[in-house]
């Protein structure tokens, strides 16, 4: 009676660990821009989006006109012998 039953056991053991690997792993893709499409905070999202993007445009254009000045500052000293390599 043992024996059947280990034997029973050891068989759904064996054919249920076989089921696994048959399935193997499976895949699934999707469209992001349709789940985007319809979500409904997606406009609240994308507006927020551009005006972050907006200022961050701002941002960098003031730091490059800051360092544009710098440099122009430097090549007029430069040209003006007024630049010295030592620092007082």
């Amino acid at each position: 009676m043992k024996l059947k039953f280990v034997l029973v056991a050891l068989l759904i053991l064996i054919n249920g660990w076989n089921i696994g690997y048959e399935q193997g792993m499976k895949v699934g893709y999707t469209n992001a821009e349709l789940v985007l499409a319809y979500m409904p905070e997606s406009p609240r999202l994308e507006r927020s989006l551009q005006e972050f993007q907006k200022s961050l445009a701002q941002t960098i254009q003031i730091k490059q006109n800051y360092a544009q000045s710098k440099y122009n500052e430097y090549l007029h000293l430069k040209e003006t012998n007024l630049l010295s390599l030592e620092e007082d």
